[in-house]
């Protein structure tokens, strides 16, 4: 279901990152961006939903930079908003993307949001760097790392980000679209 309201309530400690667990995603870099933040943050969790060929090498992963208790990977859940709607931070740590539905979705939520500036520029289209999200280089952990630091040391800030997201709602309203694609489809009709 599409997001229909921004999120209420202090956020919980949580990144959280939705997707497919696949190679592109690189949902590892996010792991190591987190043992880099881990120990300045012990309040701080980590939770990908989503199930793929990576899931059990992401939990060796995590089991190896002593994340084990702070990293957590339920696979594919339902309802994705209410899982992450109290999330401090959103992540997508893809090497590609086309418009992230996921993005979209923790935006539209106001989660401060962290993503890989990737080619065909999804991300792009949504993030203003440093106003309502963050674009880093695709695979640079530290920038990763830097930028999760950001949002958990600067609650006013992030909350500030947050948003500034929010206003993503409104563009991405389901009857907004609809009546977008409805006119554009009669344009067509009418030629």
């Amino acid at each position: 279901a599409f997001v229909r309201e921004r999120r209420t309530g202090r956020p919980d400690g949580r990144i959280v990152s939705v997707g497919r667990v696949d190679a592109n995603k690189n949902h590892a870099l996010i792991l190591r961006a987190f043992a880099r933040i881990a120990p300045e943050f012990p309040d701080a969790s980590l939770v990908i939903y989503g199930d793929g060929e990576k899931r059990r090498e992401l939990i060796r992963k995590a089991q190896e930079l002593g994340l084990s208790d702070r990293a957590q990977f339920p696979g594919a859940v339902s309802d994705v908003a209410e899982k992450i709607r109290t999330a401090s931070a959103f992540v997508l740590s893809s090497g590609h993307e086309g418009m992230p539905n996921a993005l979209i979705e923790a935006m539209c939520l106001g989660i401060p949001s962290i993503s890989t500036d990737c080619p065909c520029g999804g991300p792009r289209e949504l993030i203003e760097d440093g106003v309502n999200g963050y674009l880093i280089p695709v695979g640079d952990e530290e920038a990763l790392a830097d930028r999760l630091r950001r949002i958990f040391s600067d609650e006013e800030g992030a909350e500030r980000m947050g948003k500034q997201a929010a206003l993503l709602l409104e563009e991405y309203r389901p009857e907004r679209v609809n009546a977008e694609w409805m006119d554009y489809l009669l344009g067509c009709a009418a030629r």
